[in-house]
């Protein structure tokens, strides 16, 4: 069996893990931050535009970087569990050289 061949393609999946978690994470927190400024901006009309019109447009506004967050927060779940894959295919491979050498 060619275990250079096997370490080399798990290796590079390996780094596809690694790399897509990094990715994705600063991804989120660039997101996050930007819902905040919205939600920021949002709140600081208030003093400029009140009544009904202000209040719907936030209310609006308020819905739409809840579902922004709650998607933000399946995306740091994944991140979590990519990084777990990419640690046991990490340890998989480390057990592999162990074994088999390479």
């Amino acid at each position: 069996m060619d275990w250079n061949f096997i370490y080399s393609r798990n290796e590079n999946l390996n780094e596809v893990y690694r790399s897509f978690s990094v990715d994705l994470e600063r991804y989120i927190k660039e997101m996050e931050n930007y819902v905040e400024a919205i939600d920021g901006s949002v709140s600081s009309l208030a003093g400029a535009w009140s009544g009904p019109e202000y209040d719907a447009f936030k209310a609006s506004m308020h819905k739409a970087t809840d579902e922004i967050k709650r998607s933000l927060e399946r995306g740091t779940e994944l991140t979590a569990q990519m990084k777990e894959a990419q640690r046991r295919l990490a340890d998989g491979l480390a057990r592999m050289r162990a074994r088999y050498g390479g």
